[in-house]
């Protein structure tokens, strides 16, 4: 239901308007995390119940007299604190809430927790969530799909195998590395420090990535923010030394520093659910050609027989078994099963043959049954000859 901002004028309920990201995840059963407030009721206090409204367009102006601090009028675009009435923009109503701070002023002033609580979703029940059950920091919650390019990536390892060197190249908010962690933690390979190293361009997410780590006890993680795509260096360069603990800046590694590489790059995220807004066609075509350089990267990094795991959360074949193709011809790999028995095989006409197709493994959400029933999702599994 999209509504007009003037139509808020006629509510009485106490409100808080969220962008979209911050609704979406709120549709997948996620509490309201401060950041993602755009604006809200003056009257907000602990414990006040009020309705969650999902900023659509996320193209909002505000009335600069009306955000807290401006001394001159007119319009200003993207402005988080303002009053609820200045607000001019299409609303999608999410559900309701508990308020967990004392005034509204701390939605904006504070960038991390959760500022309220949700209780009802307009989609139906809110789920039960990891700090429901006290798992929280314990557990960590995946989509199915997500599972299978850790599991594939690192299935061959055993205990006695040598240790390896893992690289997880795009990797926030982190779900991929926290389960990476797992898998050589419990193979016994997770003592020694550097065996994983995660990466992402975000700083501000890195950190995210790595409070999670150590609240895991995976202190032998080597975090870094940077570009990965930068993470090649020339032939020669000497190996950098990071510190463990804390989210050190990005440096290029030799050729043929890591045995397994997560590459998990930035799609057009076509499969993710819910999507209250998608990319014109041309936005996703845009990806195509931003992939190339984490290929490069990660076929530079990777030794000589090393495994590499590509995945997506898109069902754009272009993204998915036409890159596959790319990085076989022009890289030299070899597709190899991925291992799995969920999902479907890949699409043909984008230059996999039969046997190829059927080690790749497709999530489409349009389809029926239990594999339709989840995010729309691409995993393959390739070998460097």
């Amino acid at each position: 239901m999209n509504i007009e901002h003037q139509y808020l004028h006629h509510f009485y309920f106490i409100s808080a308007s969220v962008d979209r990201v911050c609704a979406e995840a709120l549709l997948r059963g996620a509490d309201v995390f401060k950041p993602g407030v755009i604006c809200a009721s003056g009257d907000i206090r602990m414990d006040t119940e009020l309705e969650v409204w999902g900023d659509v367009t996320g193209n909002f102006e505000v009335d600069i007299g009306d955000v807290k601090g401006s001394k001159r009028g007119g319009k200003k675009a993207n402005n988080r604190g303002c009053k609820l009435s200045s607000f001019k923009g299409h609303l999608l109503f999410i559900g309701k809430g508990k308020s967990l701070v004392p005034k509204a002023g701390a939605l904006f002033n504070e960038n991390h927790g959760v500022g309220v609580e949700m209780v009802e979703l307009a989609s139906g029940r809110k789920g039960v969530g990891l700090h429901d059950i006290g798992m929280e920091g314990k557990w960590f919650m995946q989509n199915l799909p997500s599972l299978l390019p850790p599991v594939s990536l690192l299935s061959s390892l055993t205990p006695h195998s040598p240790t390896p060197r893992v690289l997880d190249m795009c990797c926030a908010p982190g779900g991929k590395t926290n389960h990476l962690s797992c898998i050589l933690r419990d193979l016994g390979h997770l003592k020694q420090p550097g065996v994983l190293t995660c990466v992402d361009r975000s700083t501000k997410k890195m950190v995210g990535v790595r409070d999670m780590l150590d609240r895991a006890g995976f202190e032998n993680v080597v975090t870094l923010a940077g570009d990965s795509q930068a993470l090649l260096g020339e032939d020669g360069c000497e190996e950098p030394e990071f510190k463990m603990g804390v989210v050190n800046k990005a440096k290029p590694y030799p050729p043929k520093t890591f045995t397994h590489i997560l590459l998990d790059p930035p799609c057009s995220a076509l499969g993710l659910r819910p999507r209250l807004q998608l990319p014109s066609a041309d936005g996703v075509g845009d990806y195509e050609g931003y992939q190339t350089g984490f290929m490069h990267a990660a076929a530079g990094l990777l030794v000589e027989g090393g495994i590499m795991t590509w995945s997506t959360c898109t069902w754009n074949p272009n993204e998915n078994e036409v890159a596959v193709k790319r990085i076989r011809d022009e890289y030299g790999f070899e597709v190899i099963d991925v291992g799995v028995e969920h999902g479907r095989e890949g699409i043909g006409g984008a230059g996999l043959d039969l046997s190829e197709r059927r080690m790749v493994r497709r999530f489409d959400w349009m389809e029926e049954g239990e594999e339709g029933d989840g995010i729309g999702f691409f995993v393959a599994k390739l070998r460097k000859l």
